[in-house]
């Protein structure tokens, strides 16, 4: 699958409104650390790891929603935040130091890789809540997923075995295995029809997922992951925001 394919890495058109409101909803929280915020939080928080001043991860979370309403590429993208980091001092090197433990890091936001690894996590995320967000609604017309395989030159071996699986949209294998399932994971599910499933050999059996004992130095909590997800990724940004917007309903707030 070429990259131009994979709509939930390069925007070129304005995004859904879902899409869109996965982002904006999302409250600021600054972390020295992406393990500071774990899993399901990210779903509801927006934080750069060592971006330690609110205003800075403010411009940096408003520099992303102007590219999801624009259908801005990457290149455009991070040419103009390289500028709004630049005239807020964080361009280049720069100490920052940790409020828990005191520990003092280098950092540069404005590496290439630290700003792809930004527009990925967050755009692919994005998508996916949208994702989400429009199989609900159109799961009578199409009532399945079909994990697909992305761009990319080598497949993690867990990923690359759920390649063709077939399951229902509300089936619990898609709880944690709803892509992106890793930093920089370009797998991606397809909604399909019951004839389209048939076509393809019918609904799969359920993969076994093994879980594994996580040691979170950051947190100092042991959690269980499924094998092959990195830590911190295994669960469904959509699900989670609907959720969240249920309670809040039914809360009245």
């Amino acid at each position: 699958m070429s990259l131009a394919r994979d709509a939930s890495f390069q925007p070129r058109t304005q995004a859904p409104d879902a899409v869109r409101a996965y982002l904006e909803d999302k409250d600021l929280q600054p972390g020295f650390d992406w393990r500071d915020i774990w899993q399901e939080e990210h779903a509801l928080a927006f934080t750069v790891a060592k971006i330690m001043a609110k205003d800075v991860l403010a411009d940096v979370k408003e520099s992303l929603e102007k590219a999801l309403a624009g259908g801005e590429t990457f290149e455009s993208w991070k040419a103009r935040i390289s500028d709004v980091l630049e005239r807020a001092g964080w361009a280049g090197e720069r100490e920052v130091t940790d409020p828990d433990t005191g520990e003092v890091a280098v950092t540069d936001l404005t590496a290439p890789y630290r700003l792809r690894t930004i527009w990925q996590s967050n755009m692919r995320t994005a998508r996916a809540a949208g994702q989400w967000d429009r199989a609900q609604r159109t799961k009578r017309l199409m009532p399945y997923f079909l994990y697909q395989l992305g761009a990319s030159e080598e497949h993690r071996p867990h990923h690359a075995a759920k390649e063709g699986t077939i399951l229902p949209i509300d089936d619990p294998f898609w709880l944690q295995w709803f892509p992106p399932n890793g930093w920089g994971c370009n797998c991606w599910l397809r909604q399909i029809s019951a004839a389209e499933a048939g076509r393809l050999g019918g609904v799969s059996v359920r993969p076994a997922v093994r879980e594994v004992i996580y040691n979170n130095p950051r947190t100092g909590q042991r959690e269980r992951i499924p094998e092959g997800i990195d830590p911190g990724w295994a669960s469904n940004p959509g699900l989670v925001r609907e959720t969240y917007l249920e309670e809040r309903l039914n809360d009245g707030s």
